[in-house]
């Protein structure tokens, strides 16, 4: 991967999004970066209250992905590549743009 891309609003991650779309499965492929571990954040559900930081590769977040199952959508984790803080918003959220202190990576959903 020789370019590195730096997205600073909404606009330029969604305009990177669909210039370079990729899968985690093509990620994959990409040899010594599928064994890299990126700093991410689970939240246990959408209210965000509860946050579990982690270090995992590509490799390690596809299988856990694969492996974990819900009866509903909403009922999975949602996953951010980056580090946030403890700031909470007025509903008790810890997942908001103010509180994200990194950006590990950026993590678009199929369509």
């Amino acid at each position: 991967m020789k370019d590195t891309y730096i997205a600073k609003d909404r606009d330029t991650i969604e305009s990177v999004q669909a210039q370079f779309p990729i899968e985690l499965s093509d990620l994959l492929k990409f040899g010594r970066y599928s064994d890299e571990p990126l700093a991410m954040t689970m939240f246990a559900y959408v209210k965000a209250q509860r946050i579990e930081a982690m270090r995992l590769s590509p490799r390690q977040l596809q299988a856990r992905q694969t492996n974990t199952t819900a009866p509903v959508k909403s009922a999975l984790p949602l996953v951010k590549l980056g580090t946030f803080g403890d700031v909470r918003t007025e509903k008790g959220s810890l997942r908001h743009d103010a509180n994200q202190l990194s950006v590990s990576g950026v993590m678009t959903q199929a369509l």
